[in-house]
Order: structure tokens, then C-alpha cells, then sequence
């Protein structure tokens, strides 16, 4: 699957009084990284001029568009989700909670009419495919659960 970068969005996290973030994320026209980067400071302090929400921190992202990607091939709703709770690693009796929008029945232990059709299959080769991801976090390019946690163990999981 190939991809092509075309700009950029600044995501900025606000939170409130109550301690309730929100993530306002804005389009850049910035047509480099550095350039990007360059901008955002700016524009975080003036977004902080208009709000009476503290900006705690931001980010620039990279946009990139995956070629040939067709939305007319989703079939389902991205509201259908599969929820799922793995162990962290080092620390195995805190649990934290992964999802999947508009999951593929594949994922789960049964067809529909079955007693797996709401049941996760955790050892589906797809989905360890993609937790293993949050395993290898530590400097491979991986991806970190809460707190810049990785998983231990995908324990189990539902169709919601």
C-alpha cells in the first residue's frame, strides 16, 4: 500500500476547567515540515488569546493519503466497534482498552448465529498482527497505549 504526503494539521489539546480535554486539530498550508513546525508556536498562542481553555500541548502532523484508497469499499458503519482489554507490560495488573471501528467479522470467534459472533478472537493472525505493534513500542516506531505504556498481553474483547 502506498501513500503520498500532502500537508499538514496542528493538533492542539485544550482542556478545561473541569480537567476535560478537547483536541482541536486546524489544517496548515505550510508546504515543508520545518516550515510547519516554524508555525505552530504562533498559532497556539493565538488560538490561547480566544479560548478560556489552557492549551497543554500540541502537535504537527504529517498528512498522508493512502493511494488508491476507496471509501465506497467500507460496507459497514464505523459506529460498530470491536472493544478490547490487554494487560500492560510491567506493570500486569493494570488493564487498559484498545478498539477497532468497523470491524471485520474475521476478528471475532464465530459467524453470526454463533456463540463467538460478539467474542474477539485475541490469537486471530490480523489482529496480533496489529497489537504487536503496541508490544514494540520502545523505539521501533511502534505505538504506545496510556501514558506511553506498551501491552503485555491482549486478554479478551467484544463486539459493541
Amino acid at each position: 500500500m502506498a501513500a503520498t504526503a500532502h500537508g499538514f494539521f496542528l493538533a492542539m489539546t485544550a482542556v478545561d476547567g473541569g480537567e476535560n480535554p478537547s483536541v482541536v486539530t486546524l489544517g496548515m498550508s505550510a508546504s515543508t515540515y520545518a516550515q510547519a513546525v516554524g508555525a505552530a508556536p504562533g498559532i497556539v498562542a493565538a488560538y490561547q488569546a480566544i479560548t478560556n481553555s489552557v492549551i497543554v500541548g500540541y502537535h504537527v502532523i504529517e498528512k498522508w493519503s493512502v493511494d488508491g484508497a476507496d471509501a465506497t469499499d467500507a460496507t459497514e458503519l464505523n459506529s460498530k466497534k470491536a472493544k478490547m482489554t490487554a494487560s500492560v507490560y510491567l506493570n500486569p495488573l493494570k488493564n487498559v482498552s484498545l478498539s477497532v471501528v468497523n470491524p471485520v467479522d474475521g476478528i471475532f470467534a464465530g459467524g453470526v448465529g454463533t456463540d463467538g459472533y460478539n467474542v474477539v478472537d485475541v490469537a486471530d493472525a490480523a489482529l496480533v498482527t496489529y497489537t504487536d505493534f503496541f508490544k514494540n513500542a520502545a523505539g521501533t516506531g511502534g505505538l504506545f497505549v496510556s501514558d506511553g505504556e506498551r501491552i503485555l498481553n491482549l486478554l479478551r474483547g467484544r463486539r459493541a
